[in-house]
């Protein structure tokens, strides 16, 4: 679908629709309430602006006028949207972010790094966004799998990973977050934030952009770019660390160390220790 068509029963593709509220009107009908905020199509479904009848208008509090609001049934929003989202909004929580892109032909990208600090503990969400199919207008486009680490960096500058992604990042979403539980505590001090993204598709630099967004307590909080080399050598440090100290041990003749661990995205990796 292209974003000019108009689909059955007039929802438009490549547009986001809010959901505003659900109602049961009975076992065996419940409604939600959708608002299209660019289009004013008018919706044609169940229970489209004719076919609202005045009590349940009434009952519902809902006008007929063309402005993008109208009421569908469960079944018909299961049956129409096939993608949704949450979003977390906390009060007194401000979102900074940095945008990049790679327009070169490097099939699994490269390691990016953001650097930021905050001035006191404070509950943080870090994630990443690639470009999708809605923005793009483009039904065949396929999000790319995705690295999203975050390390604190101590008074000595030794970093230790805090988080490592979520296990959906590897198959390819428009957006990552960098724990499972969304929100993390993360205490007062510097952080790293390594991106890598394994791109799928060509080297149209449209789309393979990507955006880091921090979302916490610090308003206009800098996201500064740190070298990629810089940024290797905290990361190789911060890996051996965590694979020595939480990784399996697998002991070889003459002393050697093989220390193997899986991060909560499936990454795997191994740390050797060799004897002095």
């Amino acid at each position: 679908m292209s974003g000019n068509e108009v689909v059955k029963d007039g929802i438009s593709p490549c547009q986001s629709y809010s959901v505003l509220q659900a109602v049961e009107i009975s076992p065996t009908v419940r409604l939600i309430k959708l608002r299209n905020s660019i289009d004013s199509v008018e919706w044609n479904g169940e229970y489209g602006d004719s076919k609202i009848t005045p009590s349940l208008a009434a009952q519902l509090n809902y006008e007929s006028k063309r402005d993008g609001i109208f009421w569908a049934t469960f079944r018909e929003f299961l049956e129409i949207f096939v993608y949704y989202s949450v979003g977390y909004c906390r009060d007194g929580c401000y979102y900074s972010q940095a945008e990049f892109d790679q327009p070169d032909s490097t099939k699994n990208g490269r390691n990016i790094y953001y650097r930021f600090s905050l001035n006191r503990r404070q509950k943080v969400n870090i994630r990443l966004i690639q470009s999708y199919s809605k923005y793009l207008q483009e039904k065949n486009y396929l999000e790319s799998p995705a690295i999203l680490t975050t390390m604190k960096l101590n008074n000595k500058g030794t970093p230790k990973i805090i988080a490592s992604g979520c296990p959906r990042s590897q198959t390819g979403h428009k957006s990552i977050h960098f724990d499972l539980g969304i929100f993390k505590d993360l205490d007062e001090g510097d952080y790293l934030i390594q991106v890598r993204v394994k791109w799928r598709q060509s080297t149209n630099p449209v789309k393979r952009q990507a955006v880091v967004g921090v979302y916490c307590e610090e308003q206009n909080l800098p996201l500064t770019r740190v070298d990629s080399h810089e940024g290797d050598r905290y990361l190789l440090s911060a890996y051996c660390q965590e694979a020595i100290a939480k990784g399996r041990a697998y002991r070889f003749s003459q002393g050697y160390i093989v220390y193997e661990y899986l991060f909560k995205d499936h990454r795997k990796i191994y740390a050797v220790d060799s004897p002095q």
